[in-house]
């Protein structure tokens, strides 16, 4: 059993439930999550062909395949609980996360429907015609479960693109902003400085004196 647990994908949305993700944090788990799970297709395909037809499986063949749903499942469910839950994501990936959740819910479904049926296979030596059909439906379902994790690689790889380039328009429109402001400000401040040129002129011209040329350090 301990084997089995350092075998599971790693899940990086763990301890972080009582507080929001940063984008670049985010960033940074989903790559490494992304590096786990990049084989994953190749080792479920290898375990489906241990059901090819005219192969008698071995009760090691069962096993194996209930080990590499138990592996899979933890992770799944938990990065499904993240993306539903929208007050713990980054807002650049709130509106980008749809596709990608729609293949993990999938996923988390075709898991349990593939463990149920490992739990109805005659696993007895003799090769029955029923038997048969149950091990090409579960080598089926296998073959399926590799092209909707082939489908997350693809989501993740574009959920990463797209959250970084919002990402970066988000940093340009605040910079942008930032800008406008301290142009505005500066330009209030020329515009300032002749009304105050104007009522120091109006004030010396009241009491008979002379101008004195303004400087800006007279403010100080």
């Amino acid at each position: 059993m301990d084997k089995e647990k350092d075998n599971i994908v790693p899940s990086p949305w763990a301890g972080k439930s009582d507080q929001p993700w940063l984008l670049e944090d985010f960033l940074v788990q989903l790559r490494e999550y992304l590096a786990a799970i990049t084989s994953i297709p190749q080792e479920i395909r290898a375990v489906a062909a241990l059901f090819a037809i005219g192969q008698k499986p071995v009760p090691g063949h069962y096993e194996a395949v209930i080990t590499l749903l138990a592996t899979l499942d933890e992770p799944i469910q938990a990065f499904c609980a993240l993306l539903d839950t929208t007050t713990k994501l980054p807002l650049p990936v709130i509106a980008l996360r749809y596709p990608l959740t729609l293949v993990l819910h999938s996923i988390n479904e075709q898991i349990y429907v593939t463990s149920m049926l490992i739990g109805t296979i005659d696993t007895t030596c003799h090769i029955s015609s029923k038997q048969v059909r149950q091990h090409q439906a579960l080598k089926q379902r296998l073959a399926s479960l590799a092209l909707s994790y082939d489908e997350v690689i693809h989501h993740v790889h574009h959920l990463l693109d797209q959250a970084q380039f919002e990402e970066r328009r988000l940093t340009r429109s605040l910079e942008f902003r930032e800008t406008n402001a301290g142009e505005e400000q500066t330009n209030d401040n020329d515009r300032a400085q002749p009304r105050i040129i104007d009522f120091m002129s109006a004030q010396q011209h009241r009491s008979g004196t002379k101008p004195a040329a303004y400087s800006p350090d007279d403010d100080q």
